[in-house]
This record gives structure tokens, C-alpha cells and sequence, in this order.
């Protein structure tokens, strides 16, 4: 991770046990690791995050998809799309970008977009544990990759004028590919010293119903709670 990211704070998401192919199956209880076809596969499955990105105030997140075991396939793809992105195909396709609706970059360095995809790196070599990490910053609305920890550049810009929300997004075409989710963290941008402080004071709480405990005008705690949903 770069230097710049290192003063992020923890962000908790996982993989949705709802929205994904009925291909993938989440194996843990923290729902952090999926596999795609653990018997065979038969066409492409997806699963996407269980939180939209660009919901509520801007902020940058920064995301790590570890494959512990190998890459091969047609199509491994990691990126963000709308709920309106299919999760499953009968073939073997680049399901994550096939329309307007994702934004992915393949394990073969191929980003896609609306049906069109671009060589934006080299290949990654198959068989060999591999760790993608995103940056999506929802102000500028940029989609930047990392390697193994070594930045591949911006991949895609103009996502904030998306108006659907954005989800984190894997898919597979090759049967027993297993995802983990690795580091993830975030980063707000600061309007005001309030937010600042805001955002200071709701890091430190273990719980929404704390807001009501603080010794704070009850106009700062109503604010505090809007600030926080």
C-alpha cells in the first residue's frame, strides 16, 4: 500500500451472502472468503460487497481481493458495477463491464467498460497467489489498481457522475478460485472542522446508542447521528 494510504481507518465490509451466483459460496462466518464453482464450472458467477462505495459523503476506499491459491480461466475480474450487473452468465465472458454497468479489470490486464475492453497491464501470471488491491475515490471518481502491493495506475475515471450506487464486485469464470477479502480502509474528505470532529468522535464509539450518552447538546447529537447515516 502506498504511503498516502497508510493514514486510513479501518473499513468493515464483507461479500454478500444475497447478491451473488448461486455458483459462489461464502466460506467463513466473518463472510471475508468466497470460491467460485468449488465442483466445476459451467459458465461465469459473480458476488458482489454487501455496502455500496459512494453512498453518503465523498471518500476514498482502499480494498484488497487476495487469490491464495491461483488465477487461470477465461476471465477472473475485479472491479466495482450497479446492482443492475449480472451475476451469472451460461458462458465463459468477461461478465464485469459487458455493459455500462461495471467497471472491472481482468486477470489476463484487460480493463472493460460498456463492452469494450482495453489492454491497461501485463498479464498476470496464472497459478501463482496474486493480491489486487482498489483505490476508488467517489469525489473524483476515479478506480486505481495495485498488484501485490506495486500501483498499476487509474483504470477508470468519471464514476462520479454514476448516479446508480457502486458495489465492490469479483467474478470468475474457472472453476474453485478462491477470494479473500484482505485489508480494507477509508478516508473522508472534511468540509468543515465539525466533520472532522464528528467523524473523530464516532470512530471512538462502540456503538450508535452512545451518541445518546455523550455529555453534548442534544442538537449536536441529532447532528452526529445524520453525520453518521
Amino acid at each position: 500500500m502506498r504511503t498516502e494510504l497508510q493514514n486510513y481507518v479501518p473499513d468493515q465490509w464483507c461479500w454478500s451472502s444475497k447478491f451473488k451466483s448461486d455458483d459462489v459460496t461464502v466460506l467463513d462466518h466473518k463472510k471475508k472468503k468466497a470460491i467460485f464453482y468449488p465442483r466445476w464450472s459451467d459458465g461465469t458467477a459473480a458476488i458482489r460487497g454487501d455496502r455500496p462505495l459512494n453512498r453518503g459523503r465523498p471518500a476514498k476506499y482502499y480494498w484488497e481481493v487476495h487469490f491464495p491459491e491461483r488465477l487461470f480461466g477465461t476471465s477472473v475480474m475485479i472491479g466495482v458495477a450497479t446492482k443492475y450487473c449480472r451475476l451469472r452468465a451460461d458462458s465463459y465472458t468477461n461478465l464485469i463491464g459487458e455493459d455500462e454497468q461495471g467497471w472491472a479489470l481482468s486477470h489476463r490486464g484487460m480493463i472493460w467498460n460498456s463492452g469494450f475492453g482495453k489492454q491497461f497491464c501485463k498479464p498476470f501470471e496464472e497459478n501463482v497467489k496474486t493480491t489486487v488491491g482498489l483505490l476508488y475515490d467517489s469525489r473524483r471518481g476515479t478506480l486505481t489498481y495495485y498488484k501485490d502491493g506495486v500501483e498499476l495506475g487509474v483504470a477508470f475515471s468519471g464514476l462520479e457522475t454514476v448516479k446508480e450506487e457502486l458495489y465492490p464486485v469479483v467474478s470468475s469464470t474457472a472453476a474453485r478460485i478462491v477470494a479473500v477479502l484482505g485489508d480494507m480502509s477509508k478516508f473522508h474528505y472534511y468540509n468543515t472542522l465539525l466533520d472532522c470532529c464528528c467523524d473523530t468522535i464516532l470512530s471512538r464509539l462502540n456503538n450508535s446508542g452512545d451518541i445518546s450518552c455523550l455529555p453534548l447538546p442534544q442538537s449536536l447529537q441529532q447532528y452526529l447521528v445524520r453525520y453518521r447515516d
